[in-house]
């Protein structure tokens, strides 16, 4: 049985954080204990990316420096042509977010799938496949028939450790301390729905949140708050939380 031949675009590092890189090595794991696989891993030259991919089933290739904007990693299809150039690939997988018109439909040609995460923008309606868990897809209509939308947190890729359900366990009536902090930017406002969530938590005296360099969410933090039983410390703008 031929292996299944796959290449992996995504990037991280401290300017956009290490979530693609950590699912990006989780899927290809997941895939090499399921089946024959024949992966490609192509990373931006950081040495960050570069150390949390280390252990990946996967030849891990380089694609020159790691550009961003707004916290967000911007992916150009050129990057990829070194390898394209040299072999087809059953499944081409970006986990760059928000790609470019045209972006994603230019790399049809060189995998009989194009899958695409987390992604809005207008490169999305060249893929075969949308993963969001972060995001939901603003335009359902747009998409081309036959094109695979898969949303929701079924869909995340957790570390090992969340296998197995965590024994319930009594829990004694005091004030709890809570930190809560979802990365530099939190682009999808994760952080006001924990907030929101913890509205309902008995026993929590201070709830901490801090907010890096990207964060956009202060005032909304803020009118979540008004109310709450527990104190919101608010720690936004935190340069090295990126």
């Amino acid at each position: 049985m031929r292996a299944l031949r796959i290449l992996y675009r995504a990037d991280g590092g401290r300017s956009v954080g290490t979530g693609h890189i950590l699912r990006a090595k989780r899927l290809l794991t997941a895939l090499a204990d399921a089946a024959q696989t024949d992966a490609v891993l192509a990373l931006a030259d950081d040495p960050i990316g570069l150390r949390l991919a280390d252990g990946t089933p996967a030849h891990v290739v380089t694609t020159g420096t790691l550009h961003s904007a707004h916290g967000k990693p911007v992916f150009d299809p050129a990057s990829l042509a070194p390898v394209v150039a040299q072999r087809q690939f059953d499944v081409i997988a970006v986990d760059m977010l928000d790609t470019p018109e045209g972006s994603l439909s230019s790399l049809r040609r060189f995998a009989g799938r194009v899958i695409t995460f987390d992604d809005r923008g207008a490169g999305r309606l060249g893929a075969d496949a949308i993963v969001n868990v972060l995001v939901r897809e603003p335009q359902r209509a747009s998409l081309a028939s036959g094109t695979l939308l898969a949303e929701g947190p079924e869909y995340a890729t957790l570390d090992p450790v969340y296998a197995t359900p965590t024994p319930v366990r009594d829990i004694k009536p005091s004030h709890l301390n809570a930190l809560v902090t979802l990365g530099g930017a939190d682009s999808a406002g994760l952080t006001l729905k924990v907030l929101r969530a913890l509205l309902h938590v008995d026993g929590l005296g201070v709830v901490s949140v801090v907010c890096g360099i990207g964060s956009a969410w202060r005032e909304q933090a803020l009118d979540v708050a008004q109310g709450a039983p527990w104190r919101l410390n608010l720690h936004d703008q935190v340069p090295n939380l990126r």
